[in-house]
């Protein structure tokens, strides 16, 4: 259930951080460092959510990082971020 919950709320992160930046390299950077404090927080401190608070971080990252990927790389034909979070969470 970690597994679910941390795609889940990874993918929501996802949309919420690229939404903010819109492909600024500079604010998905200052963003996702601000995020991803608590986090590791959690991963290093609070085993019980271990799994959760990683499944978080990949997903919330793998997100960002595929819009971030079709912008860099022109792509006019590529999918919306809400597409590409049910992708990545599945």
């Amino acid at each position: 259930i970690d597994r679910i919950i941390g795609s889940v709320v990874g993918a929501v992160l996802g949309i919420v951080i690229w939404e903010m930046c819109r492909g600024n390299p500079y604010g998905m950077s200052v963003v996702c460092f601000v995020v991803f404090l608590p986090l590791y927080h959690i991963f290093f401190f609070v085993p019980k959510y271990r799994v959760a608070s990683l499944m978080v971080t990949v997903t919330m990252l793998l997100v960002v990082a595929y819009e971030y990927a079709y912008i860099v790389e022109g792509l006019t034909d590529h999918d919306e971020v809400y597409t590409v979070a049910g992708k990545v969470s599945k």
